[in-house]
């Protein structure tokens, strides 16, 4: 979790799309915004189902 705020942070002050489009509260940049909110929710959902497969996975492989 360390590792990745101290990305994030660095990235906020160091990437220009970062710094200049999405870490602003200008609403003209709210499509690039949007977009990388979608992405995220994307990721999330995915490794969600990714690790309840594995988890129902390793429970029958159990079965107590």
């Amino acid at each position: 979790m360390f590792g990745y705020i101290v990305l994030v942070e660095a990235s906020a002050h160091a990437v220009p799309f970062v710094r200049d489009r999405l870490d602003t509260l200008d609403p003209q940049f709210l499509g690039e915004k949007l977009a990388v909110l979608a992405l995220g929710a994307t990721v999330y959902t995915g490794l969600t189902l990714g690790t309840l497969k594995r988890a129902v996975q390793s429970f029958e492989r159990l079965d107590l």
